[in-house]
């Protein structure tokens, strides 16, 4: 089972101090890449919703970011690729 999913599961039973120590080893792991959509759904399951949606806004930040990150990369090695 995905630890996220777990930490939501927990949340969702009553288990909130198990749910935040489920988090904390999912998030505190900094090589390992953790959704923000995913985060949320814990956050919400907790009832912290301002933590719900600072988590849903990095998320769509990073998402914005990798996005604008890729298309200028893709357009200078177009313009490199390309003959004029």
């Amino acid at each position: 089972m995905d630890r996220l999913a777990l930490a939501r599961a927990q949340a969702l039973a009553g288990d909130h101090a198990a749910a935040a120590a489920t988090m904390a080893s999912v998030v505190g792991r900094s090589e390992q890449f953790v959704s923000g959509y995913d985060r949320a759904a814990v956050y919400a399951a907790l009832g912290r919703t301002d933590d719900a949606f600072a988590a849903l806004e990095e998320g769509y930040q990073s998402r914005a970011n990798a996005t604008t990150t890729q298309g200028a990369k893709a357009a200078a090695t177009s313009s490199l690729t390309q003959p004029e």
